[in-house]
C-alpha cells in the first residue's frame, strides 16, 4: 500500500510539472470571449474614442490633405476623427473656443495647428490638467511662453518653416544668378503674429542673401483675394519687380492673378504645395511651390497619439520633408495631392 502511494504520488507531481512546463512555453495565448476583464492596455489592441484635429481652416487644400490623412490613420488604429475649425481663418479666440469644447468632450487626444503662437497656451493647459495630449502640426507655438505658463505639448509635427524659407532662398538666388543679376523682390507673408510664416520669410532672406533686393514686404492673410490686393497696390508703386515670394499658395495665386492683370511676367514662388499651384506650375503659370505633405502630419500626428496613448514614449519633435515643385517634378506632387485632396 504505502509503495502504491509513492507511485501515485509521483506521477500527479510528474503532471503537474509538465502543466507548469506547458503553460510558461505557449506562444498561442486562449482565445478571447470579448469580455473587459480590466487588463491593462499593452499597446497592441486598437484605439477607440475621439481624436480631435484643430487646423486653421478647412477652407484650405492644405488642411483639407492633413485632414484626409488623419482620418485615414484614425480609422485604421479604430479611432473617430473630429476635424473642425472657425468660420475665419486664423481667428485664435474661436480656434480656443474649439478647444475648451473638445477638452469637455474628453477626446483621447487634441491635434492643433495653431492660429497664434501665443492664443491657445491657456487651451493646452487646460488640455494638461484634463490629461489630454496635445499634438501641434505644422505652426509651432511659443515655446517660451508655453514655459512660464508651465504647460507642455506632446510633440511638433510639420516641416522646419525656416529650412523651407531657405529652400525658397537659394531657389530665388539661383534664377538670380540664371538671369545674371540682383533681384527685385516682393514678399507677402501670412496673419501676423504666425510664427511660420516669419520663419519662412527670414529663411528665404537669409539664404538669397545679396543676391536679392527686398522691395516690399507685407502681411497678405494667407489669402487668395487679400494676395491679389497687395500685389496690385505694390505694383503701383514697384515696376522693377523680378520675383515675388509668398508664403503660401492662396496669395502666390493671387499675386499671379494681379501681375497678369498688370501686363507683367514675373517669377512667383508660393509654398505649400496645393494642386491649384501644381496646376499654375504645369500650365507656365507659378514658376514653383515650396512643398510640403500635409497629409503626412495628420498620419504621423495621429500615429504619435496612439502610441503615447497606449504608454509608449515619443519624439518631441518630427520633421516633415519639403522641397521646391517646379516643372521638372511636379507630376509627382499631382499625384500625392490627388490621393488626399480630392482635387
Amino acid at each position: 500500500m504505502k509503495r502504491t502511494n509513492k507511485k501515485m504520488l509521483s506521477a500527479i507531481l510528474a503532471a503537474l510539472l509538465l502543466a507548469g512546463f506547458c503553460t510558461g512555453c505557449g506562444s498561442t495565448p486562449p482565445a478571447s470571449d470579448g469580455a473587459d476583464n480590466g487588463a491593462e492596455d499593452t499597446g497592441t489592441a486598437a484605439g477607440s474614442g475621439e481624436i480631435a484635429l484643430l487646423p486653421m481652416t478647412l477652407d484650405n487644400e492644405f488642411y483639407v490633405a492633413m485632414k484626409n490623412g488623419a482620418e485615414e490613420k484614425c480609422k485604421e488604429l479604430g479611432y473617430t476623427l473630429i476635424a473642425q475649425s472657425g468660420t475665419s481663418h486664423g481667428d485664435a479666440a474661436e480656434q480656443l473656443q474649439l478647444m475648451e469644447t473638445m477638452i469637455q468632450k474628453k477626446v483621447k487626444a487634441i491635434m492643433i495647428t495653431p492660429c497664434s503662437t501665443t492664443g491657445i497656451i491657456s487651451g493646452i493647459k487646460k488640455a494638461n490638467e484634463a490629461n489630454i495630449p496635445v499634438v501641434i502640426l505644422d505652426t509651432e507655438v511659443d515655446r517660451e511662453a508655453l514655459d512660464k505658463q508651465g504647460a507642455h505639448t506632446l510633440t511638433y509635427i510639420g516641416s522646419d518653416n525656416y529650412n523651407g524659407g531657405k529652400v525658397a532662398g537659394e531657389y530665388a538666388k539661383k534664377v538670380a544668378d540664371e538671369k545674371g543679376k540682383t533681384l527685385n523682390v516682393i514678399i507677402l507673408t501670412g496673419v501676423p503674429g504666425q510664427e511660420n510664416m516669419e520663419l519662412r520669410k527670414q529663411g528665404f532672406i537669409d539664404a538669397a542673401g545679396d543676391s536679392v533686393n527686398i522691395v516690399a514686404s507685407q502681411n497678405a492673410d494667407s489669402d487668395f483675394n487679400k494676395g491679389y490686393d497687395v500685389i496690385t497696390n505694390l505694383l503701383t508703386s514697384n515696376k522693377d519687380v523680378d520675383f515675388i515670394y509668398c508664403c503660401n499658395d492662396m496669395m502666390a495665386l493671387g499675386a499671379l492673378r494681379a501681375t497678369k492683370e498688370a501686363g507683367l511676367t514675373i517669377d512667383i514662388l508660393g509654398f505649400d504645395g496645393i494642386t491649384d499651384a501644381f496646376k499654375s506650375i504645369e500650365e507656365g503659370g507659378l514658376c514653383g511651390s515650396v512643398a510640403q505633405k500635409p497629409a503626412d502630419m495628420g498620419i504621423e500626428g495621429v500615429t504619435l497619439a496612439d502610441r503615447f496613448l497606449k504608454g509608449e514614449t515619443v519624439e518631441e519633435k518630427v520633421n516633415t520633408n519639403l522641397e521646391v515643385a517646379d516643372a521638372s517634378n511636379v507630376e509627382e506632387w499631382m499625384a500625392y495631392a490627388a490621393k488626399y485632396s480630392g482635387k
